[in-house]
């Protein structure tokens, strides 16, 4: 709890520098603040008492007489102490001037806490500023002029903490950053950059590349860049003038650097924008990008490393992780009613960087929503929440993991980059999920097998994220094996790999581009009918589950479920499940022509009697179905929106995708996105 006097400032604001906020306040026991993030500076100084105080991985225990700053859009931890709780005063302020003046004094990101003997002082300013708090031209005037006074007080005599060489490299990147960002505009060069922090150019190289992954040019050009997409998305400029309003004097040179970055020419990013390829959080370049740097690898860790190093205040200590995505080849809604699978993993899938930290603090990024930012969490507070968005995955995970007997020790910074198109029914979420546990594996050493991870993942969406999902797709994900299909009994796990030969054909997907959420979707629904008609049927007979039915065997008893829904649905789990264990049996006797009319048998089975396809979905399937060359095609995961899958010979793989995107463009209204996938490994670490 906080007893505190404070005001805020609002309405139309402008100046090089002025008060948001101030505030007194005393603090009971443990009382806490964030993980959070502020949208101007605030400096809080410690009258009485003491606490700790997070930022960037670094932990401060201080008592009277500290102070810290909280930099904008940082994530940032402070608590009370448990027995000598403090009592603070904060102001909150911006403008034009504040990031230099604090550097001046010397308070910044990386040296964010100082020690100052004048109290007194510092209190009367705040005290002043609270008590001419209305609105009008001399309270503002005399306002902002306390705030220049209490910055003085600070500044005289001020000591920073010092935490040594790594530290003042960190306070040489972090100036240099800063002067790129308030200078990107003009025309400057990495040496200007350098003669600003009073370094050479090569030391700032070596700098920049043991902090961020990169060098200070490929910082300046990526930041010019990120400027640049947000004026082509958000102006009418001409590329000329974005190029001069970014540092470019030659639009020629803006232009080959944009593409190189992105991709894409600036004309073309804004054509795409503007037609809504791009527009979707950006997931069509983000795609494309993925797909082409994670041939190579080493680019795809290199930029997630220079991301994290943005984040986290460099990359000491970090690890790379990998997880696939998976398709279901087929046997679709059997692996919660008993029956065999036959998935595989992907060549794409989750890319993720890691880093132990000192406290239980979670801090979570992900590259495909960067307008969510930095998420934060603790280990304390590990409770599924809607505002957390995408991090419930890997939340659920640690705590399944504590579930199981494995308690998470201490908290991570984490930064995510899938090329799998979230909501296609590729188990984005479930691969987040192994790669999560992957990870907590390799970092706390904790015992457990990659089939554990698959266990452990799917208890983590049952129990924490409230989906009823079958064991499927984490066992698919944790299990892969280049070049081969996994043929799984999910009854009793029961596994065995079997080759994928397809001479002179590729599987092809094809993303609906509808998304879809599984705990919104009518996933539970339809397991939930199931369990109710298998529960009809045991009253009359002693039936384990749908798998361990034949095709004749359910005919005989299908009259005691007494309900035309539940009948339709039953048979699908039966029949599915039969046509798995056919199709498996035709691959390993080469028959490619007799598991591709089972795919299609699969499709209308799910179109018809568990009806969760949908007419995009039905649409991708049908329009492939006319298509010479395709040995099969079928819809894959849950439904309701997502994937097919189809088997194409190589010959007719252009015409494929032309002809089958170009129907579905004019029945739907929107395109659909194909992938020629190739058979991947589980888990991996990268770094």
């Amino acid at each position: 709890m906080e007893r505190a006097y404070k005001l805020e400032f609002a309405g139309e604001r402008a100046g090089s520098l002025y008060v948001s906020c101030c505030g007194l306040s005393k603090t009971e026991p443990l009382h806490s603040f964030g993980p959070a993030q502020k949208p101007y500076y605030l400096i809080h100084y410690i009258l009485r008492g003491k606490g700790r105080f997070s930022l960037r991985n670094k932990e401060f225990q201080l008592s009277s007489g500290n102070g810290f700053l909280i930099p904008p859009e940082e994530l940032s931890f402070y608590q009370a102490d448990e027995k000598e709780p403090w009592t603070y005063i904060w102001v909150g302020f911006q403008g034009e001037m504040a990031e230099r003046i604090l550097q001046n004094i010397g308070l910044t990101v990386v040296n964010p806490v100082f020690c100052s003997d004048h109290s007194e002082e510092l209190y009367q300013a705040v005290k002043d500023m609270m008590e001419h708090n209305t609105y009008g031209i001399s309270n503002d005037l005399r306002r902002n002029g306390q705030l220049q006074v209490f910055l003085s007080v600070i500044a005289d005599g001020v000591t920073t903490q010092e935490h040594g060489e790594v530290d003042r490299a960190d306070h040489y990147v972090e100036r240099a950053i800063a002067y790129i960002r308030s200078n990107y505009c003009n025309p400057i060069r990495v040496t200007d950059v350098a003669d600003y922090v009073c370094v050479n150019r090569s030391y700032l190289y070596t700098l920049f590349k043991n902090a961020l992954g990169m060098s200070p040019q490929q910082f300046l050009t990526n930041y010019r860049v990120h400027k640049a997409m947000e004026l082509l998305r958000t102006t009418e400029l001409p590329v000329e003038s974005i190029a001069l309003s970014c540092g470019y004097t030659d639009p020629l040179v803006f232009t080959k650097a944009f593409k190189h970055v992105k991709r894409i020419s600036p004309s073309g990013y804004r054509k795409e924008v503007r037609t809504g390829e791009i527009n979707k959080n950006q997931d069509y370049l983000k795609q494309i990008e993925g797909t082409l740097l994670l041939k190579g690898g080493t680019m795809m860790k290199e930029q997630l490393l220079a991301k994290f190093g943005e984040l986290f205040g460099g990359t000491d200590g970090a690890k790379v992780y990998f997880a696939p995505g998976r398709v279901n080849l087929i046997g679709e809604h059997t692996d919660y009613n008993g029956g065999h699978v036959f998935p595989c993993a992907l060549t794409i899938g989750t890319y993720g960087v890691a880093r132990v930290r000192k406290d239980n603090m979670l801090q979570f990024y992900s590259m495909n929503f960067e307008q969510l930012g930095v998420i934060g969490s603790s280990l304390e507070d590990l409770k599924p929440e809607k505002e957390a968005d995408w991090t419930n995955y890997p939340k659920g995970v640690m705590w399944a993991f504590g579930e199981k007997g494995m308690k998470v020790e201490s908290g991570m910074d984490l930064v995510l980059f899938g090329n799998i198109p979230n909501g296609s029914g590729l188990s984005s979420s479930a691969s987040v999920e192994v790669l999560t546990g992957f990870i907590l594996r390799d970092m706390f050493g904790f015992d457990v097998t990659n089939q554990d991870l698959a266990l452990i993942g799917q208890y983590s969406e049952n129990k924490f994220n409230g989906v009823n999902c079958g064991i499927m797709d984490q066992f698919a994900i944790a299990m892969g094996k280049a070049g081969h299909a996994i043929f799984l009994d999910t009854a009793t796990l029961k596994y065995e790999y079997a080759p994928i030969r397809l001479e002179n054909a590729k599987i092809v997907i094809a993303c609906s581009n509808k998304k879809r959420g599984l705990g919104d979707s009518k996933y539970n629904e339809r397991r939930s009918e199931c369990e109710e008609a298998l529960r009809r049927v045991q009253k009359v007979k002693k039936v384990e589950n749908w798998g361990a039915l034949t095709e004749a065997e359910f005919e005989e008893i299908k009259g005691a479920i007494g309900d035309e829904v539940l009948e339709r649905r039953a048979k699908h789990a039966v029949y599915e499940n039969q046509r798995t264990i056919k199709a498996v049996a035709a691959l390993q006797n080469n028959d490619i022509t007799l598991f591709g009319k089972l795919m299609n048998a699969s499709h209308v089975s799910l179109r018809d009697d568990y009806e969760v396809t949908g007419i995009e979905l039905d649409t991708l399937v049908e329009e492939a179905w006319k298509v010479p060359g395709v040995i099969g095609s079928r819809m894959t995961g849950a439904g309701f929106g997502g994937c097919t899958i189809s088997i194409v010979r190589d010959e007719a793989i252009e015409e494929f995708i032309k002809q089958v995107g170009e129907a579905y463009e004019k029945k739907i209204g929107y395109a659909a996105d194909f992938y020629v996938v190739e058979i991947g490994d589980g888990p991996c670490k990268l770094k």
